[in-house]
C-alpha cells in the first residue's frame, strides 16, 4: 500500500496491509468512510491466527463480515481525509484508533506500530461497533497487553503468508461470479512503478493507433513483451523470442487494419478507455502486488493479473507459451 502520510511510515508490513485491506473492505461494502469494522476485517484478513489468540471462541474472517453486513451501520463522526491517495477517507473514529495504536507501540517500547497495536487501538475506542464485537468474543485490553508482554507477537513467515493468500485467492476465483472484480485499480496514483506506468501509457497509444475503442489487456501484454525482457523466460518458457509473441499479438489486435504513423502522440482525452476486462486485470495485478508484499505494481504483477482473467486473449497467449500462475508466483516470491 502506498499511503502518502507520515502516520504510516512506522507501521509494520502487517499493519500496513491491514489498513489496506480495511480500505478494500470499505469500498466493497459501499461505505462512505473507512471505519472500525473495516479495520477489524482488515486485521482478520491479514492474520486471523493473531486475532484468535485473544478471542474465545475462535472466529473466521467471514464471522465479522457477516455481522457487519447484517448489523446496523456505525454512527459516523465528521469525515476527514488523512491519505489523499485513497479513494475513500478515514473516519475521525479510525484516526483515533491509529493514534491509540501508536500509543500502545510506545507503551511497549516498540519502534513500529504492529497489527497487535491496531487491535488494541480498536478496543480502546470503547464505544465503537468494532470494540463491542471484540469484547463480545472475550477480547480485553489488559489481557492482550499481558499476553504480548509474555509472548510478543511474531509475524508469520513470508512463505506461510503467501501460501495462505494463494489459497484465499483460489477460493475467491472458484466462488465469485465469472465477471471478477467490479472496478479496476488503474486510478490509484503512485501505485505503479515507473516502468509499469510507462507500459500502460504505451498500450493506450497503441490501442489508439490501431483504432481500438478500448484498451484491452492484450494491448498491455504487447507493451510488456515489446518494451522489456524482464521475466520473459519465466512467463514465456515455450516462446522462441519476444518478437514471436509480439507478432502473434499484433496479428490479433490489428485485425487487418492500418496502423497510424508511429510515434504519433495524442492528448489523453483522445485515448481509449480501459475495457471492463482490462479493469479487472489491473485490479488483479493490484492484489498480486499485495500478495507478493510489493508496495508497487510492476510489469510482472500485470502479467499475473492477465493470467487470472482466464477468458481473455492475453491469458490464452500466456498459457500457450507455457505460463502457469502458481509456478510463476512461487518463483517471484522466492
Amino acid at each position: 500500500m502506498d499511503v502518502r502520510s507520515e502516520i504510516f511510515d512506522d507501521y509494520s508490513p502487517e499493519a500496513r496491509r491491514s489498513v489496506y485491506f480495511a480500505h478494500v473492505a470499505a469500498r466493497q461494502l459501499g461505505a462512505e468512510a473507512v471505519d472500525g469494522p473495516h479495520l477489524l476485517l482488515g486485521i482478520a484478513r491479514e492474520n486471523i491466527e493473531m486475532l484468535n489468540r485473544f478471542l474465545s471462541p475462535s472466529v473466521s474472517e467471514s464471522t465479522f463480515q457477516d455481522e457487519i453486513i447484517k448489523g446496523p451501520p456505525e454512527a459516523g463522526a465528521p469525515l476527514q481525509r488523512i491519505a489523499d491517495i485513497l479513494e475513500i477517507p478515514f473516519s475521525s473514529a479510525i484516526e483515533r484508533v491509529f493514534l491509540l495504536a501508536a500509543e500502545e507501540a510506545t507503551r511497549m517500547s516498540q519502534k513500529n506500530v504492529g497489527i497487535e497495536h491496531l487491535l488494541l487501538g480498536l478496543l480502546r475506542e470503547e464505544k465503537s461497533v468494532a470494540a463491542r464485537m471484540l469484547r463480545e468474543r472475550g477480547a480485553d485490553v489488559a489481557r492482550i497487553r499481558e499476553g504480548l508482554l509474555t509472548q510478543p507477537h511474531r509475524p508469520a513467515p513470508k512463505e506461510d503468508r503467501i501460501r495462505r493468500e494463494v489459497e484465499r485467492v483460489r477460493k475467491i476465483i472458484e466462488n465469485v461470479p465469472k465477471g471478477g472484480p467490479s472496478s479496476g485499480r488503474e486510478g490509484i496514483s503512485g501505485r505503479y512503478t515507473v516502468r509499469a506506468d510507462r507500459l500502460i501509457f504505451f498500450a493506450k497509444h497503441y490501442a489508439h493507433s490501431v483504432g481500438s475503442p478500448v484498451v484491452e489487456s492484450a494491448h498491455i501484454l504487447r507493451a510488456v513483451v515489446r518494451e522489456g525482457q524482464d521475466h520473459f523466460e519465466l512467463f514465456f518458457p515455450f516462446a522462441d523470442s519476444k518478437d514471436t509473441v509480439c507478432k502473434k499479438l499484433e496479428e490479433h489486435l490489428i485485425g487487418g487494419g492500418a496502423i497510424g504513423p508511429r510515434g504519433t502522440i495524442v492528448s489523453n482525452d483522445e485515448l481509449p478507455p480501459f475495457s471492463e476486462e482490462c479493469k479487472r486485470v489491473l485490479s488483479y495485478a493490484d492484489e498480486e502486488a499485495t500478495i507478493l508484499q510489493s508496495e508497487h505494481i510492476a510489469p510482472e504483477h500485470l502479467l499475473l493479473g492477465m493470467l487470472r482473467e482466464e477468458g481473455s486473449y492475453a491469458a490464452a497467449v500466456l498459457r500457450e507459451y507455457g505460463a502457469e500462475h502458481e509456478r510463476i508466483r512461487k518463483a517471484l516470491a522466492g
